[in-house]
């Protein structure tokens, strides 16, 4: 113990002298972290996902979204959570459409808009996430009940017979 307190007390002028870093946060509240910030993301919304994936020191940003400045944006704000990492950014920026457009305004409307699944369209953030590439809708998020899952396939299909269901019922 007294060889421990020496080592401090010669290494306390030295570590005044450096910046200070800030703390690393667990694994557990790196992740939620992360997760809370892409969520923050001011030019993200129901049209766009981005997810990450945490491997060792390395964040992998994935995801589609409808502006590039939502991409960097999400970028920017990871790197702002602190620990020491690297960023390697993988969302997609989808194509610009108006046919797609459409599809994306027909699609929300059939959902977020059709009780019972309207209730859905008054959260904070949108939990049903409509994205559309070339003409083909994938809906990803989370719903309350296997049974507002099939609702809002089915009323995905009465704008586009093009759906893939990524929905999860939500814990």
């Amino acid at each position: 113990a007294v060889w421990l307190l020496c080592t401090i007390s010669a290494m306390a002028p030295w570590a005044a002298a450096q910046e200070p870093k800030p703390a690393s946060l667990a694994p557990v509240d790196f992740e939620s972290t992360i997760q809370g910030t892409l969520g923050a993301v001011q030019s993200h919304d129901v049209f766009d996902t981005m997810s990450f994936q945490v491997q060792g020191k390395t964040v992998v940003l994935t995801g589609q979204v409808m502006k590039v400045e939502t991409k960097y944006s999400a970028e920017a704000a990871v790197s702002r959570v602190n620990g020491d990492k690297n960023i390697v950014n993988r969302i997609e920026v989808l194509p610009s459409s108006t046919q797609d457009d459409i599809l994306r305004r027909n699609v929300y409307h059939a959902i977020y808009e059709t009780p019972p699944l309207d209730k859905y369209a008054a959260r904070v953030a949108a939990p049903i996430r409509i994205i559309v590439k070339n003409q083909w809708v994938t809906l990803e998020g989370f719903v309350d009940s296997h049974e507002d899952r099939l609702r809002a396939v089915l009323q995905a299909y009465t704008a586009t017979p093009y759906v893939s269901d990524h929905l999860r019922v939500a814990p």
